[in-house]
């Protein structure tokens, strides 16, 4: 027969057994297809998230073919496909009309414009955005989405999102806006590129007039080539079209300034992607390779009855791969479609998470393609070592009921050594390095772990071999394992390779956490709540100061001053150098100014007994807060101390009379003490030109101002609901203010990938386990029978299913840890190594005692627990 005739009627008597014997078979579905499917939903996950980024700027276009923006009438230059452009040195400050606009374009116009407004609320008041756009005009679709009401039709009525309609802001209430005017929320908005926002939706003109940013105008008709876009740049139009967009032009017809982009290199995300590639059908073999050896063992009495009625070794190797052939196909065009499924019902909760609404599922024909060959591939890789052992058994044995004893070569063990330290040696030599390539960690990685496998067949009889001296249970199954390592060999391997991508992703991943955390530079001393409030009045300033002090009962607020130097009727002042001086009220110019270096602040800092500590970031020294109070000033530096320990304050105050400008030039010599720099945000050595008292300032008259509100550290730290009520209600008292809270280094993705890759690796590590063990019980059934008969009792076998479950364990966990740490480090350099504090490694210790010990703990326990004490005899034929 031909060998085009042999695959044949092995492909079909796969296809029968498969069909037959489902049950068997689903093992192999499984560990093929599980991984298929994660990496099916992974792919379509990114590409879609990626797909919907490069889309938004074509979701701002709403239906339009264009977005137009009117600043001026000089002519400018704009990039295609980004909003970048350059229109020269001077722009004349005439904006174009609505009705300019649409002359040019000679297209329907609708309005775009945004801005903030601040609600009033309860608490006190609440900053929002706002867009402003009628939803009923046909541009506009696709801007934003009315869940439940309807559009506004009157210039009273606005939309709002989700997070604002669940702070008591629903459908058919009442939104008042600070200014006064009250609106009706006539529907439940959603707006795609900010599903968690808090914002508000308009009809144009209802509510920013003058305070919103300049508007954009929505441009349908026919599309607009970039011929047609460079001729309306010319005369100070600026736009986005659709079909640019979709086509941009040559670099040719682009200006060389909007050229002059940086590019990613694809280079090293073709060398990553294939060793996620790599690393994936390498699990998905590791992992299949024991599913093949079920299915291969159970039927083994079958392929020994196809040998004795003349089938030839190759033929029994071809059923085995056959079998592998279709299972692997079906279970990757399987493992796809569910990936596909699952991503769309996950969609809801991506959106979630991300923030932002995916439109468009990113399906990429290549990818599945390749997911499917690499299953199937995987498959064929997984079927081989079993079909050839199946193929070189003795089928009389096989018939008669034993199992030869399997041996390894030592030649297997050698190879496995060598190519493991050249592994090593690639990884030290060339992946501990800043500036390594991706090459060198994937190919030591891969040499690594291939070297680990092949060792580990000599590594598995070793612990047959030493196993004399464990109790009974133990005993038994690791002799057992080492007599049948063609299946527990890919088990503690899949383990393994498990183990050591759940080690090494998470090396690097939580090195390059720690690399933040260890480099994140604090705005403010730890613990500490600040609010921006200038331009504040001082009354408003000192009402918000009792509010928050409400608000955070037992902890100490403070609101810090400033001189204003813009004050029409106050004084200003700075601090002179004796014998230098300052010769006008500039004082930027004075010699003090100049020596002192960094400054937080060029007028002199205005504080109160409790703002002290605040100003400074630290508890005031005693001399310090006698100086204060004895109205003296703290200086930044020692030229502007005098002999006597004092300092001169020289204070201005221009007055117009009859036309003419004079200058009232005062100076006061008033006790003074040099205080060291502050360390101020991102841990930069800053100070003030001088720090006086309220009173000081008061006394010399002194115009002075509220520059941020101040809750310096203590106890009971501020909560994250209390931090968004004091900005609410510091919001309705003062307006807008940026508050903050000083927590350190916080970020979620810690948790989330602690989560993620104990899932993953305690799954894979479980189901590995699980199967060996099972699949071990099933070979020794016979074993069974003999100690049953010799007087074993009904929990020697549940006992040594647990001990099956603990040499298998324990042999793949702690090969995994100890391969992959190594690929790990060599990842964390190119990481960490360029970063301002240098190299850091920073092993997960807690994951990897989940993925390592909790979890095979869990599958010894269920290894117990669902493994029957009672057994049915078997007759043992020799």
């Amino acid at each position: 027969m031909s060998i085009r005739g042999s695959w044949r009627v092995s492909l079909r008597i796969a296809r029968r057994d498969v069909l037959r014997a489902k049950g068997r078979n689903l093992l192999v579905v499984l560990m093929i297809g599980i991984p298929v499917l994660l990496v099916a939903g992974l792919s379509l996950t990114l590409r879609s998230v990626e797909a919907g980024d490069e889309s938004a700027t074509l979701r701002s276009l709403g239906a339009a073919e264009a977005l137009v923006q009117g600043h001026g009438h000089q002519p400018l230059v704009q990039h295609p496909t980004e909003r970048w452009l350059y229109d020269g040195d001077e722009q004349d400050d005439v904006p174009w009309t609505a009705g300019e606009i649409a002359k040019a374009t000679n297209n329907d116009l609708a309005s775009v414009q945004t801005g903030r407004v601040l609600l009033t609320t309860e608490a006190g008041g609440l900053g929002v955005q706002v867009r402003e756009l009628d939803l009923r005009n046909k541009l506009t679709k696709g801007l934003a989405k009315i869940t439940d009401g309807r559009a506004p039709e009157r210039a009273n009525e606005v939309l709002v999102t989700a997070a604002l309609a669940e702070r008591g802001m629903g459908l058919g209430g009442t939104v008042r806006v600070r200014d006064g005017k009250a609106f009706t929320v006539a529907g439940i908005v959603r707006v795609p590129e900010d599903l968690k926002g808090m914002q508000l939706v308009a009809l144009p003109g209802a509510l920013l007039g003058e305070d919103g940013n300049p508007p954009e105008y929505l441009v349908g008709g026919p599309p607009l080539s970039w011929k047609q876009v460079r001729a309306l740049n010319e005369q100070g139009l600026y736009l986005l079209s659709r079909a640019v967009l979709r086509d941009p032009p040559p670099t040719s017809e682009i200006a060389p300034k909007m050229v002059e982009r940086q590019t990613s290199d694809d280079s090293s995300m073709l060398g990553t992607n294939g060793a996620i590639g790599g690393i994936v059908v390498l699990e998905i073999v590791l992992l299949a390779g024991p599913a093949f050896a079920v299915g291969a063992r159970r039927q083994s009495r079958q392929l020994a009855l196809f040998v004795v009625t003349g089938g030839t070794p190759k033929d029994v190797r071809r059923v085995v791969l056959a079998q592998a052939l279709v299972l692997g196909f079906a279970t990757a065009v399987l493992g796809c479609a569910v990936g596909v499924v699952g991503f769309l019902a996950a969609r809801p909760v991506i959106e979630n998470f991300y923030g932002k609404a995916i439109p468009d599922v990113a399906l990429d024909p290549g990818d599945f393609g390749m997911l499917i060959g690499a299953g199937v591939l995987a498959a064929l890789a997984a079927a081989l070592v079993p079909a050839i052992q199946t193929s070189r058994q003795d089928a009389v044995a096989v018939l008669g009921g034993r199992r030869g004893e399997l041996r390894t070569k030592r030649r297997w063990p050698i190879a496995g050594v060598v190519i493991a330290a050249i592994g090593v040696a690639i990884l030290v030599l060339q992946g501990f390095r800043k500036d390594a390539e991706n090459w060198a960690v994937v190919a030591g990685t891969v040499a690594l772990s291939l070297g680990a496998i092949l060792i580990m067949p000599a590594v598995v009889g070793l612990a047959g071999r030493f196993a004399g001296r464990l109790p009974l249970p133990l005993r038994l199954a690791a002799r057992d394992t080492s007599r049948h390592r063609s299946r527990t060999v890919p088990a503690v391997a899949a383990i393994m390779g498990t183990v050591l991508t759940v080690t090494a992703m998470s090396v690097a991943a939580f090195s390059t956490l720690a690399m933040e955390g260890r480099d994140y530079q604090p705005r403010e001393p730890m613990g500490t709540l600040t609010g921006f409030l200038y331009g504040v009045p001082n009354a408003a300033a000192k009402e918000a100061e009792r509010a928050v002090e409400h608000e955070l009962p037992g902890r100490e607020v403070a609101v810090l001053y400033e001189v204003d130097p813009y004050a029409a009727k106050g004084r200003m002042a700075t601090l002179v150098v004796p014998g230098a001086g300052c010769k006008g009220p500039g004082f930027p110019s004075c010699k003090a100014i100049d020596r002192v270096g960094r400054l937080e602040s060029y007028s002199l800092a205005v504080v109160t007994p409790e703002g002290v500590e605040a100003l400074l970031r630290r508890k005031p020294t005693a001399a310090e807060a006698k100086t204060l109070a004895a109205g003296g000033v703290l200086v930044p530096v020692e030229a502007a101390l005098t002999q006597r320990g004092t300092a001169y304050l020289q204070t201005y105050l221009t007055k117009d009379t009859d036309g003419k400008s004079r200058t009232d030039t005062k100076r006061l010599e008033v006790p003074a003490l040099v205080f060291p720099p502050i360390t101020a945000p991102f841990d930069q050595k800053v100070t003030y030109p001088g720090v006086i008292s309220e009173q000081t300032a008061e006394r010399l008259g002194l115009a002075f101002t509220s520059s941020r509100v101040v809750v310096p550290p203590g106890e009971p730290a501020i909560t994250k609901v209390q931090q968004a009520r004091v900005d609410e209600i510091v919001g309705g008292l003062v307006g807008f203010t940026d508050l903050y809270v000083e927590r350190g280094y916080d970020h979620p993705a810690g948790t989330y990938l602690f989560l993620l890759l104990a899932l993953i690796g305690g799954l894979i590590v479980l189901v590995g386990t699980s199967t060996s063990t099972a699949l071990a019980l099933d070979d020794a059934k016979a074993d069974f029978a003999t100690l049953a008969a010799i007087g074993a009792g009904p929990g020697t076998r549940r006992a040594t299913a647990m001990g099956q479950a603990v040499v298998i364990a324990v042999l793949g966990v702690v090969a995994g840890v100890a391969v992959g740490i190594v690929p790990g480090i060599a990842l964390t350099y190119p990481i960490t190594a360029g970063s301002a504090g240098g190299h850091i490694v920073d092993i997960p210790w807690e994951l990897l005692g989940i993925v390592a010990v909790g979890v095979p703990l869990l599958a010894i326990l269920g290894a117990g627990v669902f493994t029957r004490g009672s057994l049915t005899l078997v007759r043992r034929a020799e």
